[in-house]
């Protein structure tokens, strides 16, 4: 599964189903990065024969979606914002935009469904926490060079107020392993919350 930033805009292109219509997928994407979220539909999840726009809109608790490239994706309390109708050539079409309240991207999870952990990647947060994570040795007798990818800590903390502990730890990466031109090392800090039990996403 891909990682995305929250920092930066990026769009989920598939199908989109109802759990308990699960025979009717409808062509959509699902864009982040403009608050709010929007699922825009290719057709709407219930048909109307009416124009009436005073008509009461319609709420749905849960949304499954997967993706072009496979990626399972729920969308929690989605609100419609807007339905239109065409018609022409290939038929009879009302198109949906729907305000996605959050969605987790991965599986197809309930709407009350209890989460055991979240974990977030910060941006910058491996140099705010001035960890040192690649070292380097000269050998003067020698003349090498030579670098190393130093232990990474860990640090582990409970907060009372929030009944949950915060696990803040360093990921590395290495890219690009090509012993007679380069290799490329990237190291990402994460800060993970575990509550004492599992919670509802709110």
């Amino acid at each position: 599964m891909a990682t995305r930033l929250l920092t930066e805009c990026f769009e989920l292109s598939g199908e989109w189903h109802l759990p308990e219509q699960p025979d009717r997928k409808i062509a959509g994407r699902l864009n982040y990065g403009n608050q709010p979220s929007l699922l825009t539909l290719h057709d709407a999840f219930e048909l109307s024969r009416s124009q009436n726009n005073q008509e009461a809109l319609p709420r749905y608790p849960v949304i499954y979606g997967v993706t072009t490239s496979g990626e399972a994706v729920t969308v929690l309390n989605g609100n419609r914002t807007f339905r239109g109708f065409s018609f022409g050539s290939g038929g009879f079409r009302q198109p949906e935009t729907i305000i996605a309240d959050k969605f987790v991207v991965g599986g197809h999870l309930p709407v009350n469904h209890h989460y055991p952990s979240m974990e977030f990647r910060i941006p910058a947060l491996e140099v705010w926490l001035t960890t040192t994570s690649i070292e380097s040795n000269f050998d003067v007798a020698e003349r090498r060079q030579t670098y190393s990818v130093a232990p990474q800590e860990v640090t582990e903390f409970h907060v009372p107020t929030i009944d949950a502990t915060i696990r803040i730890a360093t990921e590395i990466e290495t890219l690009g392993r090509n012993p007679y031109k380069s290799v490329k090392v990237d190291v990402h800090a994460w800060i993970k919350f575990t509550p004492s039990s599992p919670k509802e996403l709110h």
